[in-house]
């Protein structure tokens, strides 16, 4: 039994279905998501889109410097005394202590260079911790600094990373002396390692070569010993984070790298990590940035919702919808067939756009609305031009080189906005970035498009203007005409020869008579 093949307009048509129905499961996807049960309830797997702070909201902080006082004590010789310094018989000698209330900050520190190196610190740590999209006011009279910062899951840790001095200390146990400090810090980074008994984090302290040379020498001082009598003369250092303990220790062996590693805590249970994770790393915010010379104190600390509502966001987007509409109305009625196709073309294009912001983890501000929205009227115009050439009185073959030459003068004039797109894309500025992101993923997914929709040849010449069924015809004219006059000509041939044969047998016949 013969099967015959499909013919090229099966195959085309098999094409068009095929596009539109994955086109149709784009939009569902993109507009729609796709939902599934978690917990007797649906949730959308495909990730929300990330609202900037100007449609979303904002945690606002804003830091004074601390302007309060604090008691301190002073031993009869005019020493400083700590907690930690403090013994017990100088607690029994309560007479020699003088206590006295002293500014939190020295006036003579309150200078506009102290003001503008807490600026710097503060900047460092949002670069260091990889903030994005914030915005940072700064006094330069007061040193007040007002921060806007996206909300999430960081922003506490951010707030507190604004008002916290940082001075990391080693020190003697009993006399307080400072014997390494973050001057002398290299780097630090958090370390884990997993074994039978669970899962051990570590803050990992690298020096530098002074601070290398320091801990050499203090690791050799600082070690576990007992006098001629059995007693405990062990000598411990104190690790302090703005006179703060964090830990109090000794040291096993001799350091020579230069390296220490801090544990913060073994367990088997995956939140206990987390929570150990996130205090090495909030320590390593510190001892990787330049701790503060001034002392601040926090004066607001809250979430500022946007101006723009929820019920203005769904009028924008409805207005976008209805234009959007009358753009499809207005292809579908010049083009027909193709203007259909078009408009799912068109549908294809802003559904991929949008899976790819979510994906992308694009932050979409108010400017990046008009983006989108700006990248989908490209796109519908270049759509209109590819279809006016398909409506054009021309050949196939005609047509698809202007269409190559018409991609052509487009991607070079889409040049300076892919150039603006990354430049935008880099800055810091929320706003401006959003932008940039947005168009460069809409001009990245634009050249792809619609190089495979006019791979997949979407759209058809008009019947009526088949240039290539006219020349088809002509030729078939062309060979009529010529058979004709071929066949005339052969005609005449032959009466040709019919009179030359008649003429030579008359010939013939009158010398037969004249020898009879």
């Amino acid at each position: 039994m013969k099967t015959t093949k499909p013919n090229k307009e099966t195959i085309k048509l098999l094409v068009k279905i095929l596009t539109v129905i994955i086109i149709i499961l784009l939009a569902l996807i993109s507009f729609v998501g796709i939902y599934t049960t978690d917990m007797n309830t649906m949730k959308n797997i495909i990730p929300e889109y990330k609202l900037g702070m100007d449609l979303y909201g904002a945690r606002n902080i804003v830091i004074k410097v601390d302007d309060g006082t604090e008691t301190k004590k002073y031993d009869a010789n005019g020493n400083l005394v700590t907690d930690d310094s403090q013994t017990e018989e100088d607690e029994t000698k309560d007479e020699n202590i003088t206590e006295v209330e002293e500014p939190i900050n020295a006036p003579e520190l309150l200078t506009p260079e102290n003001y503008a190196k807490v600026k710097e610190t503060i900047e460092d740590r949002l670069k260091y911790t990889q903030t994005k999209g914030y915005l940072l006011g700064f006094d330069e009279t007061t040193g007040e600094i007002k921060l806007e910062i996206p909300e999430n899951s960081n922003s506490d840790y951010i707030a507190q990373y604004a008002i916290t001095k940082g001075e990391f200390k080693i020190v003697d146990e009993e006399t307080s002396e400072v014997l390494l400090s973050n001057d002398e810090i290299e780097e630090a980074k958090v370390q884990y390692a997993t074994n039978e008994v669970g899962t051990t984090v570590y803050l990992s302290i690298k020096f530098n070569k002074e601070g290398t040379n320091k801990l050499k020498d203090i690791s050799k001082t600082y070690v576990s010993s007992k006098d001629s009598e059995g007693n405990d003369t062990t000598k411990k250092i104190n690790m302090t984070l703005d006179d703060e303990t964090i830990i109090s220790t000794y040291f096993q062996e001799e350091i020579t790298d230069g390296e220490i590693q801090l544990s913060m805590g073994t367990s088997t249970n995956a939140s206990d990590i987390q929570n150990y994770l996130q205090q090495a790393s909030n320590i390593s915010v510190f001892l990787n940035t330049k701790p503060m010379p001034l002392t601040y104190k926090m004066e607001i600390n809250r979430f500022v919702y946007s101006d723009i509502t929820e019920n203005t966001i769904k009028i924008i987007t409805y207005v976008a919808i209805a234009i959007a509409v009358i753009m499809a109305i207005v292809m579908i009625v010049k083009y027909k067939k193709n203007g259909v196709m078009g408009v799912f073309t068109n549908i294809g294009f802003i559904a991929i756009l949008l899976i790819a912001l979510r994906y992308g983890n694009v932050v979409i501000s108010l400017s990046g609305m008009f983006t989108i929205a700006v990248a989908v009227i490209i796109e519908y115009l270049i759509t209109i031009l590819i279809l006016k050439e398909y409506n054009k009185n021309l050949d196939l073959e005609i047509t698809n080189k202007n269409i190559k030459k018409l991609l052509g003068k487009t991607v070079i004039s889409l040049v300076p906005l892919t150039i603006m797109a990354v430049t935008f894309a880099v800055i810091s500025w929320e706003e401006i970035a959003s932008v940039g992101m947005i168009l460069f993923w809409a001009l990245l997914i634009m050249s792809i498009y619609n190089i495979l929709i006019l791979a997949l040849s979407l759209f058809d010449l008009p019947k009526n203007n088949n240039i290539a069924e006219k020349k088809e015809k002509g030729k078939n004219n062309i060979k009529k005409e010529k058979t004709k006059k071929d066949n005339a000509k052969k005609s005449d041939d032959i009466k040709e020869n019919d009179k030359k044969d008649n003429k030579a047998n008359k010939t013939k016949n009158t010398g037969k008579k004249k020898n009879k």
